[in-house]
């Protein structure tokens, strides 16, 4: 045996390597989980703030879009709120784990909804039409990029939910 193997009595090398592993992988997946969920709290809590901030601004923004003109107050009010609601949630979920799968399931359903319209957009040739601040986290992104960086974040949500532990998934969806 060599000088640096502990030999754990009742294991092998073998078994204590596998333990090491296994211990090395959930202090990822911890990592990678709260990374993400640190991530998407602080984009949405900014896209909140930036539209509180600036609310006529955001107003004037969406009524420059694809719908009708008197909606551009209502839809900025709830794509406000539901983006502050998920972050709360997902701030929440730091103290409250069960909490995660439901900020994650709020962030894919905002993004996904997000995606649909800057598809709409970009297929029907309506380019021209100054991205809304409810999609882009900068004013001075293209829908192009608008789109990459919402996919950027759907992969990232969506890896983070799969790899939420099974168990806390099952126990999150019965409440």
């Amino acid at each position: 045996m060599l000088p640096s193997m502990v030999q754990v009595p009742g294991t092998c090398y073998l078994c204590f390597i596998e333990q090491t592993q296994k211990k090395t992988m959930k202090r990822s997946r911890k990592i990678y989980l709260i990374t993400t969920t640190a991530i998407l709290a602080l984009a949405w809590g900014y896209a909140v703030v930036r539209t509180l901030w600036n609310v006529d601004e955001a107003i004037g923004k969406m009524a420059g879009q694809l719908f009708p003109r008197k909606w551009a107050g209502r839809l900025t009010a709830l794509n406000t709120l539901l983006q502050l609601f998920t972050s709360i949630v997902l701030i929440r979920s730091f103290f409250y784990h069960r909490l995660q799968v439901w900020g994650f399931s709020l962030t894919i359903l905002l993004l996904g909804v997000y995606m649909v319209y800057i598809r709409a957009v970009l297929e029907k040739t309506y380019s021209k039409i100054p991205p809304c601040a409810c999609i882009t986290w900068s004013e001075k992104m293209t829908w192009s990029q608008a789109q990459r960086c919402n996919v950027g974040l759907l992969l990232l949500t969506t890896g983070a939910l799969l790899w939420l532990n099974p168990k806390e998934r099952r126990t999150s969806s019965r409440r």
